[in-house]
């Protein structure tokens, strides 16, 4: 979007044979192709022919025989939005003025960027009426809450992020899901995470931020591994499929050496998460840090009481080469650990 602007002012007003006269033309042809959801418009309805040569020397517009068209759509859409501005219509009423179909879409897009970088001090006003009004159509607003996810947030911003949460919670959660720029990770815990920890109604939202923040997890892994262990033992949802969540996350995690890892599987552990998804993340623990062979001897031997162990007979034991995260885990670990090999011989004498 940025280049596409430095574009109309480098390459059009600035030029001394095209200008401002060049520039309105060319958003008369922008607003022109759009009404008719045309991709070109007929040469004699371009109301400035002598710049007409220029425009396409400058790779502006093509020449299509008897039509014109502009050489790529986004540059279409930045005039769009500027004869849209300079005609005072608003995100809101420039929606409106179409019918709500998908292809306003790239241009209602390019509206709430081009107000987000040019006129910040109407960003929230306009976003607000936007989501606001009824008569919008829904995917329309989904496009804009899952655009805002896109920018790089200010402190500004949390007052509209705010008001989405409290009033337009689907639209909310639309948005919330689309962040992945790391910095949504501090405004979601500086900002949100107070409003919804001790809140019972809000128990589902508590559930998402431990389900999202694993978008995070490699980003800022003591912080996410601290939320973890926190949501655990202090009951943030009642939800047992956060266990799996949780465990299913760590699949994706590389930072075996924080320091509450240990305590985030002994955990899991004690809750009696699923055995198909444990195992996976506890053996790459273990093999990153050389520790955790107590959790993982509890892990092997965890459906079995001490005399079943001991009577060594149809042993339900969880160390088949499934359930780890490679199939030699096991034997390799019996060699190299001396307390893993003495926890086993333990019990089993």
């Amino acid at each position: 979007f940025q280049l596409q602007e430095t574009v109309i002012e480098e390459v059009i007003r600035k030029d001394n044979q095209l200008g401002e006269s060049a520039l309105d033309t060319l958003q008369k042809m922008a607003s022109y192709c759009v009404t008719n959801r045309s991709q070109d418009m007929p040469k004699l309805r371009f109301s400035n022919q002598s710049v007409l040569p220029r425009l396409i020397s400058q790779d502006i517009l093509q020449d299509r025989q008897d039509k014109i068209a502009f050489t790529h759509q986004t540059l279409l859409d930045a005039l769009m939005i500027r004869d849209a501005i300079s005609n005072n219509q608003s995100l809101e009423s420039f929606t409106l003025s179409f019918p709500p179909l998908p292809y306003i879409r790239p241009f209602v897009r390019s509206y709430f960027f081009y107000l987000r970088a040019h006129i910040p001090e109407q960003f929230f006003k306009q976003v607000r009426e936007f989501l606001s009004n009824e008569n919008v159509a829904y995917h329309l607003k989904r496009l804009v809450v899952e655009s805002l996810a896109e920018i790089i947030p200010e402190d500004k911003d949390w007052g509209l992020l705010r008001w989405l949460f409290n009033s337009q919670p689907d639209l909310f959660r639309r948005f919330f899901w689309r962040t992945q720029n790391s910095i949504w990770f501090t405004v979601f815990i500086e900002k949100w995470l107070p409003m919804i920890l001790y809140k019972h109604e809000l128990e589902n939202w508590r559930f998402e931020f431990i389900d999202k923040i694993r978008t995070w997890i490699n980003d800022f892994p003591v912080e996410v591994i601290e939320y973890y262990v926190d949501a655990l033992q202090n009951n943030w949802v009642t939800n047992s499929n956060i266990l799996f969540i949780i465990t299913n996350r760590l699949a994706e995690f590389k930072h075996w050496e924080v320091i509450k890892v240990y305590e985030l599987l002994t955990l899991l552990l004690s809750k009696n998460v699923d055995d198909d998804f444990l195992g996976k993340p506890l053996s790459k623990y273990v093999d990153a840090t050389n520790n955790g062979d107590d959790i993982l001897w509890r892990y092997i031997t965890k459906d079995l009481n001490l005399t079943e162990l001991r009577s060594q007979y149809n042993l339900n034991l969880h160390c088949q080469h499934n359930d780890f995260y490679k199939k030699d885990f096991l034997e390799n670990r019996l060699y190299q650990s001396e307390k893993l090999l003495d926890l086993a011989l333990a019990d089993l004498q």
